[in-house]
Parts: C-alpha cells; structure tokens; sequence
C-alpha cells in the first residue's frame, strides 16, 4: 500500500508491504511518485528489491550489456548514449530530452566525413530505446519509454538491380584500379550482400573456397554469418589470393602496400565515376538482395543471407518476390488454359 504526502513542492511516497522494510522517496509531481510506487510494489511481489530512484541512464547501459549478446556496433551507439545522456537520472528523461539529443545525432558524421543519413540516426534511436523498453518492461525501473519518438523520414534507398551493362562498365572500372583488391572486393559485395566493413575484416581462414563461402564475424548486429561467394566472385577470389598470396589469419583484402585495412573509397569512387554512375557502395547490397528476390528467393530468404534480423527491413524487395509469384502463377495456368 502506498501513502502520499505533498511537503512543500514535493511529493513523498511510502510503499508498505508485510514482511517488507517499507521504501520511500520524494518527487517533483504525484503522478511520478504514483508510477514509482506502483513499480516497486511489483518487484516486491516478485520477491526483488530494487529501489531505482537513483538509477541513471549510464547504469541502465551497464546492465543492458550484462544482459545482452550485443555486437561492436551496437556497443559503440550505447557508449554515445553513455556520454550524451549518461548521467541522467532515469525518471527525469523526457520526450524533449530524447529530441534535443536527436538533434545532436544530426552533427555526427561517418568515415566519409559526411553527415550521418537518417536511418543511421533513426538506428541509433533504436539503440537507446532497447535499453528504455527493458527499463519499463523488465527492470520497472520507469513507467514510460521517452525514446518512443516519430522516427525521421528515410531517404528511398535504391532497389532495383544494376543494369547488365552498368555492372559491365564498373566491373571493367575496377578491374582496371591499381588496386588489385578492388575487383574481388565489389564482386564479393555483389555476390554476398556483405557490407563493406564486413567483408575488410574477413580472413582467409574464414574463407573456404572449395565451397564458396566466407563466415562474417564483425556484423553490424553481432551475429555471424556465412556469406555465399560464388560464380565470377569466387574466380576472381581465388586469382587474387594466387597473385597475392596470404593464408591463415591474414586480412583477405589489404592495400597493394600490404597495409589493412582495405580502403577502398578513394578506388571505388574513381571507379564509379570512370563508370558514369551515380552509385554508393551500399547499393550493392541492395543489388543482391534485388538479385535474389528476382531469382525467387523468399523474404526469409533473403533476410538470411542479408543477416537482417527484422522482416521489415526485407519487406522493400517484396515486389520482386511477387513478380516471381505471379510468373510462377502464370506458368500454372499456360498449362491448364490450353
């Protein structure tokens, strides 16, 4: 049971339970003291003691990380969190606050030197609301998520597949690059999906070529995956490894002067350029999803190979599967409509 006193222009709650120490503590408003109490009035019925009212956003992280199987990407949005937000209390985060540190996210910039997109910073967003969403619904530490914010609007990320002759021209392009990685390097892009960091921190030893497969460990969601390297990838991998040998643990792309890892930017936007494309290396993991939603993958499928965890982030190549069906259907009835 919960008693409530205003003493000047605070609010004071004590929670009574039997055979429990009764807790107490003071807030701005009564309705903050009421969803505190009726917080600790679960856990003690739960048989835990947790008296939160302390608890900052920096401790939250903390046992978040304890709790999860989180990835370097992930860590490393959390560690922002910790030093933007960190030494807040939780129960004095707002909506407001999460906006106001929304804004900040818009001044941060990637590898490029560029602004971070939208659905970077909408990601991120995710991150710390992860960490709010398990305050309220494991740890009732808090009532309400103040993360839960409209996301920004999403640029429309590129879908369709390369044009043959597009992918003709860049291949040429790249393999015309003084370095000898690159070639290898967009092919294995296109064959896979892989992101561009995934496939610089691949090893040889992670590589079976017999099979056409790589294992990615460094993913952005943390897990590993294996990567299908097949057809002109595959060929052009193992010329590469026989030209440049290296084995084991070794990086398998590195710089033509032996360093890693590779940076292949500078290359690849002459060699977009020398190509006439307007084209983000990203695109080619849009590419290869494209591709294997036009060859009849599923979303499953595709999610897969991919590494998405979440189907909505597979949904934007629901059209080709459709196509797919409907062709499927159409050779159905071009049998039974004769």
């Amino acid at each position: 049971m919960a008693t409530y006193r205003k003493r000047g222009k605070r609010w004071n709650v004590q929670v009574r339970k039997q055979w429990h120490e009764p807790l107490s503590a003071s807030f701005a408003t009564k309705s903050e003291a009421t969803a505190w109490a009726k917080q600790q009035e679960v856990i003690i019925e739960q048989g835990g003691v947790i008296d939160a009212t302390g608890t900052t956003l920096a401790d939250a992280i903390a046992q978040f990380k304890l709790e999860r199987d989180i990835g370097t990407y992930q860590n490393n949005v959390l560690e922002w969190w910790r030093s933007d937000l960190g030494d807040r209390k939780l129960n004095s985060l707002r909506k407001a606050d999460m906006v106001l540190a929304r804004k900040r996210l818009k001044f941060l910039t990637n590898k490029m030197g560029l602004p971070i997109a939208p659905a970077t910073i909408n990601r991120r967003m995710a991150a710390i609301s992860a960490v709010l969403t398990a305050c309220t619904d494991e740890w009732f530490y808090i009532e309400v998520n103040p993360a839960r914010i409209p996301g920004l609007k999403e640029e429309i990320l590129r879908v369709e597949p390369l044009a043959d002759e597009d992918r003709e021209y860049l291949l040429k392009a790249c393999e015309a690059s003084y370095q000898p990685a690159l070639l290898p390097f967009v092919l294995c892009a296109m064959a896979s999906g892989a992101r561009a960091g995934e496939l610089q921190g691949l090893r040889w030893k992670d590589v079976d070529t017999d099979k056409g497969i790589a294992l990615l460990y460094d993913t952005k969601n943390g897990d590993t995956r294996p990567a299908p390297i097949q057809g002109k990838a595959l060929k052009a991998l193992k010329q590469y490894q026989k030209d440049y040998p290296h084995i084991g643990n070794d990086f398998v792309f590195r710089n033509v002067t032996g360093t890693f890892p590779f940076n292949y930017r500078k290359e690849w936007a002459i060699a977009k350029e020398s190509a006439g494309l307007d084209l983000r290396f990203h695109d080619l993991r849009h590419d290869a999803a494209s591709n294997l939603a036009m060859a009849g993958a599923s979303l499953r499928e595709i999610g897969e190979v991919l590494g998405h965890r979440s189907m909505q982030m597979v949904k934007r190549y629901s059209h080709f599967v459709d196509d797919h069906i409907a062709d499927l259907g159409k050779r159905i009835t071009d049998r039974i409509d004769k």
